[in-house]
Formats: C-alpha cells, structure tokens, sequence
C-alpha cells in the first residue's frame, strides 16, 4: 500500500512539472518563430557546409578559427537542417537553462519557483539576449553551452547538499561539452568543480569521486579548446583586422583598456540585473524578517549595518533613476580611456561611483542571503568570466553577447536570494516585469526581426 501511495504521489507531481514545463516551451517556440538565418556567420556556414562534410568542416574549424568545438559541432548538425529544428532544439536550451537555474539555487523545487526563474531569464538585457539566444551563430556559443553548463552543475549541487545523485556520468559529459562551448564557461565550470572538491574534503575528510571526476573531466576540455591550433590563427587575424595594436600591449594596459571596456558594458547591459538583486535585498531589510542584524557603536550612537547598507544603496539607485534630471547622465555613463589634469575628477567620478554602488550591493547581498561563499563566488564569477575579454582582440568586436554568462552568474546570485527569503509576492515582483520584457522583445521580433540589437 505504502509503495502503491509513494507512486501515487510521484504521478502527482511529475504532471504539474510536466505542463510547466511544457507552458514555457510553447510560449519561448512562439518567440523564436520569426527568427530566421541572418546574413554574417549564419549564411557564411551554412555555404561552407553545403560543400564540406560536418565532421571535415569541425575539424577545418578547430585548426584555423577555434577550439569551440561543441559549439562548431552544433552548428554543423543543424544549420544543413530546416530552421525548424533549430527552433525546437533552442526552445529546449533556454527551458533547459530556466529548469536548471531553479535547481541550483532553490533548496526545495516547486512550480512557483520554476516560473520565477523563468520569468528571471527575460530580465537580461534584450541586446544580449537576442545576439546570445536568439542569433543562431549566437545560440551555439553562448545560450547551449550555458544552458548544459548549468545542467552539469547540478552533480556539484546534489553533493553540496548531501543527496545522491544517480547517473552522475551525464552531468560530467556536460560539463566536458559545456567546456568546449565559449570560452567564458570552461573557467567557471571547472573553478566550481574544484571549490566543491576542497568544500567536500573539508566536510567529510575525504575526496568526492564524482566531484573530481568532473573537475579533472571539465579541465581536460577546457585545455583542448584553449590550446586549439585555430586559437592563434583567430588571434593573429584578429589583431591585423580590428586590433593591430593588441599584441604591442603590455599585460598592465590589456587590463587599463579591459577594465574600461568592461564598466561600459556592465552599466549598459547588466545594470538590470543588479538593481533587481538590490530592490530584493533592501525590501528584505525593510521586512525586517529573517536577519541576524550586525550593529556598531560610534559615539555612543548605534548603527544598523543592514539598514546602513540598504539606504546607501536605495540613494545610489535613485541618483541612478534621476541622473537625466540632475544632468549627470553623460557624467556617470561615460568611461574614458584617460583623463587630463583639467577631467581628472570627470574622468574618475564615473569609477568611484560604480565601484562604490556595486561594492555595497555585493556587501548587502551576502548580508541579506546570509551564504557569504556562495554569494561571493557567484558575483566573482560574474564578473571575472567578463574579465576574460580583457585578453582577447576581439574585445571591442564582441557586442553585447560575452555579458551572457555574467547574466546567467547573477541570475543564481538573485534566486539564490529569493529562496533564503522566499514570498509569493516575488511572483508578481518578477511575473510582471518578465511579462512586458517577453511581450516587447517579442513584438520587436514580429514588426522587423534583425539583429539590430534594440534595448
């Protein structure tokens, strides 16, 4: 009777997760429905591949252009194929993406919490979304390599969390084709692969064989595509055609102009996803529930740190929203290369403010959620996997697209965050704003689809 009822039961949630499941997919196959092969690189392989077999055509890839290998190995399966196909089997990537965002960063699974971080995928920027998920070319390096990166790390997950994890050989395989994607996953894949390896030995004093399995397994990939023979024949194209002085720089000016590139893009295509984890914390802290308040004494005078934080950043935010009416727009968005003695305080004004404002939002975050590693390794990965570009001539060639993965990494910083302080009005806090996104990025693709990236 027992095992009659627990079948039940199983029969019983499976279904409702089913139609979830399957709601998101019709609704993201509508979307991608006027997407079609847009001239650049989609028309270019797809010629390439009309007269070169797709393994030839992979290996071509791998010795000339790169070592992406799984993503050069998608597009030669399905670009000889009608759009069809790509539509369905990118529908998948990004239900696929939505599934496994829930599962790392929510303790208990559920339907609320699944259309949470569904909805949470349409808070990234639309110009980033459309060149990453939406471009084909785009889709094969950035969203599926994403998506199945996000998967594999479920493995590491199950096993933070002391649960067994049956068929952990599928998530190593992911892992390993995930690290053969775009070059900003493998990094991340295999830094939290060997976190998880110290965390497990310093938990249980002994080594998790599935954790090393997959570390060693994701690095092994990692180092096939980064030694790639293509790799330097990319680079040296790249320079003489969009970088020439790249290769004269020294490593202190890559990082300079690196860093520079870098604040721009954040504030154009991140700045979304940050003033949602800091409207989450501060109305957390104006809650009151569920904190373990840290004061300080100066003077006599007794401070909350939590609220301290929360009101620094609601008036950096609102400086923010009300810079075109005090006229400091241009002055907070615009990032020189260098500045004079006469600009110096212009020049800099734009940094302090930038660092100040995402210091305290990274500071009241891991306060708010109270997992300080977590929180601190994901932000860091958010921003180091953008740190990567700082290398690459392709830098100022890259668009919007290499903020995707920084994206996915707040992503599970902000549900992560959600789960520690879970309310149902988080429904209509995310529902709402993921409704108009969904509903204007779609509308754009009907009117005229291209890739002029709109915002």
């Amino acid at each position: 009777m027992k095992e009659a009822s627990a079948t039940t039961l199983g029969k019983m949630t499976t279904i409702p997760r089913f139609l979830a499941l399957a709601t998101m997919y019709v609704i993201t196959y509508i979307t991608l429905l006027p997407v079609v092969r847009a001239e650049g690189d989609d028309t270019y392989f797809m010629e390439q591949l009309s007269h070169t077999a797709p393994v030839d055509w992979v290996i071509q890839r791998y010795m000339t252009w790169s070592g992406r290998i799984f993503s050069e190995s998608s597009a030669a399966f399905f670009l000889p194929l009608p759009q069809i196909a790509w539509r369905l089997a990118d529908a998948g990537m990004i239900v696929l993406l939505s599934y496994s965002l829930t599962r790392i960063t929510f303790s208990v699974f559920s339907i609320k919490k699944l259309f949470i971080s569904y909805a949470a995928v349409w808070l990234i920027a639309p110009s980033v979304w459309l060149s990453a998920s939406y471009w084909v070319a785009g889709s094969f390096a950035y969203l599926w390599p994403a998506a199945i990166g996000c998967f594999s790390t479920l493995l590491l997950v199950g096993l933070i969390r002391a649960r067994s994890v049956r068929f952990w050989g599928i998530y190593i395989v992911a892992a390993v084709l995930a690290s053969l994607g775009v070059e900003q996953v493998g990094p991340c894949i295999v830094a939290f692969g060997f976190i998880t390896v110290v965390a497990l030995y310093v938990r249980d004093k002994s080594f998790s064989i599935p954790a090393v399995v997959y570390t060693l397994a994701s690095a092994c990939a990692l180092l096939v595509e980064l030694l790639a023979p293509g790799s330097a024949v990319r680079n040296e194209r790249e320079m003489q055609v969009r970088y020439p002085e790249f290769e004269d720089m020294s490593f202190i000016v890559k990082i300079y102009k690196g860093v520079i590139w870098h604040f721009g893009y954040m504030y154009n295509y991140l700045f979304v996803l940050v003033f949602a984890m800091a409207v989450v914390a501060i109305f957390i802290v104006i809650s009151g529930k569920g904190l373990q308040h840290k004061f300080i004494s100066i003077r006599s005078c007794t401070f909350d740190v939590d609220y301290l934080l929360a009101y620094f950043v609601t008036a950096m935010i609102f400086i923010v929203a009300c810079a075109s009416q005090l006229r400091i727009l241009s002055t907070l968005s615009v990032f020189d290369l260098r500045g004079n003695s006469s600009s110096l305080l212009r020049w800099l004004l734009p940094f302090a403010f930038w660092i100040v404002l995402l210091f305290a939002v990274w500071m009241l975050v891991m306060r708010v959620d109270g997992s300080y590693c977590y929180q601190f390794f994901m932000i860091s990965a958010a921003i180091a996997s953008g740190a990567l570009m700082y290398f690459s001539p392709t830098i100022y060639a890259s668009g919007p697209r290499s903020m995707f993965i920084p994206s996915v990494c707040l992503l599970c910083s902000l549900l992560h965050l959600l789960d520690r302080h879970w309310r149902n009005e988080y429904l209509l806090l995310f529902g709402i704003p993921a409704f108009i996104s969904i509903l204007h990025f779609t509308l754009n693709l009907y009117r005229n689809f291209n890739l002029v990236l709109f915002i």
